[in-house]
């Protein structure tokens, strides 16, 4: 109290993993509608289509109101084999989610953030690092030893539910890219763009049901 008057409480910081994919831009304006103040990171792993997912999470930080900032990760091709920076492998990235959420962890304690928000959700493809032990156990460690809490909204959701929550909380889903492979133009055969069609239909649909 300073003179009789109530003061209000400082807003709440959150760090926000954004790739510029469906996913994590639907965790955006999810955090968003929260009234946080947010703080998008964006990681370049050597990852292909990083100039693409670069210019959406931009866009979608600059929409949400956040500040944004890029990390470099260049060195992580020398220690992975995954067909997202090479040529051969598989679509997962080795340790990905759990490297990504201990730099947002880093820039939460720089920045007196408590909240680290990221757009994982198990049911595109079976990742150790997007399953629920996974996220549990983790948030655990990052709360006991820096005072940070993981967030983790879509996790249980499908892709149809994450379109129909993106279409209520009004995502421009149309500048967000998913594509694993191609820097250009969606392959439209990648796990990443078959699942996303599914979040598409949701979301177009939805939206035009509004407009009814």
């Amino acid at each position: 109290m300073v003179n009789g008057v109530s003061i209000l409480k400082k807003k709440v910081k959150a760090v926000v993993l954004c790739s510029g994919g469906v996913d994590s831009v639907t965790t955006l304006a999810w955090c968003a509608k929260r009234n946080w103040q947010l703080y998008v990171m964006f990681v370049d792993y050597g990852q292909k289509t990083v100039a693409r997912e670069r210019k959406a999470s931009q866009f979608a930080a600059k929409h949400y109101n956040a500040t944004w900032i890029e990390f470099p990760l260049k060195n992580l091709p020398a220690i992975t084999k995954t067909s997202l920076i090479h040529s051969t492998g598989s679509t997962e990235v080795q340790g990905r989610n759990a490297i990504l959420i201990s730099l947002a962890t880093a820039y939460a304690q720089t920045i007196g953030a408590k909240l680290v928000c990221i757009g994982l959700q198990m049911q595109d493809v079976d990742y150790g690092d997007a399953q629920p032990p996974f996220v549990r156990y983790l948030r655990k460690a990052l709360k006991h030893a820096y005072n940070v809490t993981l967030v983790a909204p879509l996790l249980y959701k499908s892709k149809e539910e994450i379109g129909r929550l993106a279409a209520h909380l009004g995502v421009p889903l149309e500048v967000t890219y998913s594509c694993y492979y191609n820097p250009s133009n969606p392959c439209g055969t990648c796990p990443s763009c078959i699942a996303r069609k599914n979040a598409e239909l949701t979301y177009f649909s939805e939206k035009k049901k509004k407009k009814i």
